[in-house]
């Protein structure tokens, strides 16, 4: 159903963000570690 699509599109979008924070606080503590 469209309600299906959409749910699964918001999880999706809330992977892909917590992909980017992720990869953020990853790059953070390389960088306190060197």
């Amino acid at each position: 159903s469209v309600f299906d699509s959409y749910v699964f599109f918001e999880n999706l979008q809330l992977d892909l963000v917590d992909e980017k924070i992720s990869k953020e606080i990853l790059k953070e503590i390389k960088s306190r570690l060197k």
